[in-house]
């Protein structure tokens, strides 16, 4: 059976559009389109077989939506039908750019069997319910906050896992209020607390938090601790609240601006390029390190401040 007679059953016809152009097997019998027929399909070169379960209705490769249904419809449940793109895919299915993988990962109802399918895997999850799956959008997939604390808690690191947050929210993808809510649902996961942090900063609440932080790290380092939110006036005399200064005993002072989660965007990057300038000279050195590398990795700021000159207490 030749895929464009399937076109003209409205029945049929619908399924395959909605489905760009791949069904299972179970779906196509259904519509009386038996083993023998879809065989002849494929033996023909009209149709391409994927695994034991699903149909291509062409040959030659998938397109990047026919390859988030195949996987899809591959890993569904075979008795509630329950799957869905997960994480780093239907991120990038929503629109995010910047964290893509190369594989296409779904998520199951923990139990479920999944034969294995090249370049696909499969993530069990105890607490999938319906409230976790988008109510509309195609192929099914975890709602977007959903994705972000999934594709979060399995990066291989934290700086990866709180970029990732991050970026869902600059990309307007979502919002912190919605993945926090999402987060604090999900337990005792991994990674939990900075991504709490990240979140909080994201809304401007951490960053102070983050040069509190920073006090409490200079003191067990032994260094003298920083002086904060000093007034100085740039080049061109505009009033430049610094978030952490040293005066050293030779005259010179280190500053270190901490980066709240909005200062990667874009635009506030460009606006903080200019900003630096202005405010650095032989006698003011200017450093920067995010907020979340003072949770992440305190010793290596500290390490720069004592190359700076940072005196010890």
């Amino acid at each position: 059976m030749r895929t464009s007679s399937l076109l003209t059953r409205p029945d049929l016809a619908a399924l395959v559009e909605r489905q760009c152009g791949v069904l299972t097997r179970a779906q196509l019998r259904a519509h009386d389109v038996g083993a023998s027929a879809i065989c002849q399909a494929a033996d023909a070169e009209r149709w391409s077989l994927v695994g034991d379960r699903v149909v291509l209705l062409q040959t030659g490769e998938p397109t990047e939506s026919q390859a988030r249904w195949i996987a899809v419809l591959h890993a569904s449940d075979w008795t509630t039908g329950t799957a869905a793109l997960a994480a780093w895919t239907a991120l990038q299915a929503d629109g995010m750019h910047g964290f893509e993988s190369r594989l296409t990962h779904v998520v199951v109802r923990r139990g479920v069997h999944v034969p294995e399918l090249p370049g696909l895997k499969v993530h069990e999850s105890r607490r999938l319910v319906p409230a976790d799956l988008h109510p509309s959008r195609t192929p099914p997939r975890t709602r977007t906050e959903r994705s972000a604390v999934d594709a979060a808690v399995w990066s291989p690191t934290v700086r990866i896992a709180c970029a990732l947050v991050a970026a869902v929210v600059q990309q307007r993808l979502s919002t912190a209020d919605r993945i926090r809510e999402c987060l604090e649902d999900a337990g005792r996961v991994r990674f939990r607390q900075y991504l709490l942090s990240v979140l909080a900063d994201i809304q401007g609440g951490a960053h102070s938090l983050a040069e509190l932080d920073l006090g409490r790290i200079c003191h067990r380092a032994g260094l003298v601790p920083p002086v904060r939110q000093r007034v100085r006036r740039d080049r061109q005399g505009r009033r430049r609240y610094l978030d952490c200064e040293w005066d050293l005993p030779d005259g010179r002072v280190v500053i270190l601006e901490v980066d709240g989660a909005q200062h990667m965007e874009i635009e506030h990057w460009w606006a903080d390029m200019p900003r630096q300038r202005g405010i650095t000279s032989w006698q003011q050195m200017v450093l920067r390190c995010a907020a979340i590398e003072l949770r992440v990795t305190p010793q290596a700021v500290i390490d720069d401040l004592r190359a700076m000159g940072v005196p010890r207490r």
